[in-house]
């Protein structure tokens, strides 16, 4: 997103469980369009459990440096299942 909220660039990525690492390529090229300031990472849980793995975690962490080093910032990393979301802002690993 630019600095007005505008989405500049939008990246999918697949996988099964522990494959959110996966998703870092993605994050690397939408990185590269120039005024991309502001990210969002969402994936969802299949197996409906909404509480964030390890991997979730990890990946976030990797996600939120890898947009300081680009100058970007990641906002929020946002995952679904069974109906219900989760921020990972409000839990704070972001």
């Amino acid at each position: 997103c630019d600095r007005r909220g505008t989405l500049l660039v939008m990246g999918e990525g697949t996988g099964g469980r522990g494959a959110v690492p996966s998703l870092l390529p993605a994050l690397r090229a939408a990185l590269a369009p120039p005024g991309v300031e502001l990210l969002v990472m969402a994936h969802n849980h299949p197996d409906g459990t909404v509480e964030p793995s390890r991997a979730d975690k990890d990946a976030t962490r990797g996600a939120a440096a890898l947009a300081r080093l680009a100058g970007a910032q990641l906002a929020d990393h946002l995952l679904f299942a069974n109906g219900q979301h989760v921020s990972f802002r409000q839990m704070g690993i972001v």
